[in-house]
């Protein structure tokens, strides 16, 4: 009985893994694009690029927003991480902020 519970466990985790919706795929790839950004940004110490990172990040964010329910397990780890970058790289900003290059 204890291999047959098993058994239906991994089915049916493998079935929540393998069917990912394409459109929170899509969503999840836009996210990653924006904390991608505001790394660049942070590294960069540019305020243009931080504000284009920003606006990438609130589209990707509503679009997110829009399909969480049909994120795969993965899918939703790989969020986690996402965010865990995008913070740590909006603190960096926020720490460089009295020198940042305003492109003037």
């Amino acid at each position: 009985m204890k291999k047959l519970i098993m058994i239906i466990s991994a089915l049916a985790l493998t079935s929540v893994l393998a069917f990912a919706s394409p459109e929170a795929t899509k969503a999840l790839k836009a996210y990653e694009n924006a904390v991608v950004a505001m790394e660049k940004a942070a590294k960069d110490n540019n305020v243009t690029s931080l504000i284009n990172a920003q606006l990438k990040a609130v589209e990707a964010s509503k679009a997110l927003e829009k399909v969480k329910s049909e994120l795969t397990i993965l899918e939703a780890a790989k969020f986690s991480k996402l965010s865990l970058r995008y913070a740590e790289a909006a603190k960096k900003v926020s720490n460089q902020t009295s020198t940042m290059n305003f492109g003037f």
